[in-house]
């Protein structure tokens, strides 16, 4: 006697967007769109192991990379100001958050020209009104990726 139930499940296939979010979608439906094969077609139960496997940071990518370049600014931001990083957001910012006074703001662009090796102008550095601002100067500078 055979086992049909075990050779009749249905096959499924794991799927991965541009953001890198797996999920399994059934194997003999096109792929919906925005999704891309990941490589895997076995088992519902075997798909999910492989994702749990693979999938091992759930931040969306976008989420991952803002992340990754974010830190190092936002760490010499909350040395500085001498201050833990969980205090800084993309909103703060002189007169907005209070332990960035007109001297941190000084250090700070000292810091900022020092570290990422540039050089900021009269404008730019009145520019410097929230750590968004920051990291959009520095990017413009293509000190950022």
């Amino acid at each position: 006697m055979t086992d049909t139930a075990a050779t009749s499940d249905p096959a499924y296939r794991v799927v991965v967007n541009d953001e890198e979010q797996y999920s399994i979608w059934p194997d003999h439906k096109e792929n919906p769109p925005g999704w891309n094969d990941a490589g895997k077609t076995a088992s519902k139960q075997e798909c999910l192991t492989y994702i749990e496997e693979v999938w091992t940071d759930m931040r969306p990518r976008s989420v991952r990379e803002a992340a990754s370049d974010a830190t190092p600014l936002v760490r010499l931001i909350a040395e500085v100001l001498e201050t833990d990083p969980a205090n800084i957001d993309d909103e703060a910012g002189p007169g907005r958050f209070g332990v960035w006074t007109s001297l941190k703001h000084v250090q700070l662009v000292a810091a900022l020209e020092h570290t990422f090796g540039i050089s900021l102008s009269h404008a730019e550095i009145r520019g410097l009104t929230s750590v968004a601002a920051i990291r959009e100067t520095l990017r413009a500078k293509n000190a950022l990726a």
